[in-house]
């Protein structure tokens, strides 16, 4: 009796609730994310898959970046490495990633110009803040020799896009999740469904470890 109750706890626990939030590029997925880690507890893991490229394509180098296939692997894996040493119940990725995710969000825009305005002020600030790096770099390096290479190697690379090509990113986009059955939602209709989702998992996954705990004790006197 102990090892069969124990054997259903060790599946319980390891039962992965998986949710993805998919949009396009500055409408809001990283927000969304903030706001969650602020509400949520540890048994939650928050992930942006954005970081992940980062990291990778900073570790071999703007001029040593593998190839799509390989990148995609790489993020993977370490998305992976994330989950087993975080073992949480529930994961929430935030971007595209192989792990299919049982609670699927589109983030929908209304206002598709206001976004795109807002996006293109955040990606020409990174401009104006490489320009600050780049005088940093020049006068701190000693030996001229490396400062091409720093300067490679700190940059923060800026996004363009011209309003017709972000849209129909956006479109295509919106197309394909809607096609996906995705959940096809604004910021705080997602914020608040999972919000209210992971509230009642995670009350639940207490409850039951509570009542595991109570059947194991009880199970010695059988």
């Amino acid at each position: 009796f102990f090892i069969f109750i124990f054997y259903i706890y060790k599946m319980e626990k390891n039962n992965l609730h998986v949710i993805r939030i998919i949009g396009i590029v500055g409408s809001g997925k990283t927000y969304i994310a903030d706001k969650l880690k602020k509400k949520l507890n540890k048994d939650i893991l928050i992930c942006d898959i954005d970081d992940y490229y980062i990291n990778i394509i900073k570790s071999y180098g703007k001029d040593k970046i593998p190839p799509v296939d390989k990148l995609n692997l790489l993020v993977n894996n370490l998305l992976s490495s994330d989950i087993k040493k975080h073992n949480p119940r529930i994961l929430i990725i935030i971007g595209t990633s192989t792990h299919e995710g049982g609670h699927n969000y589109f983030l929908k825009v209304d206002n598709i110009e206001n976004v795109y305005r807002r996006f293109m002020e955040r990606e020409y600030k990174k401009i104006n803040d490489n320009e600050k790096l780049i005088n940093s770099i020049i006068k701190k390096i000693k030996n001229p020799d490396d400062i091409t290479r720093a300067i490679d190697e700190n940059i923060i690379s800026a996004h363009h896009y011209d309003f017709n090509e972000y849209k129909k990113m956006y479109d295509d986009l919106y197309k394909n999740c809607k096609s996906r059955n995705f959940h096809i939602c604004t910021q705080e209709e997602i914020y608040d469904d999972i919000l209210k989702f992971c509230t009642t998992v995670s009350g639940a996954n207490e409850k039951y470890i509570k009542k595991c705990a109570k059947l194991r004790r009880s199970s010695s006197y059988i």
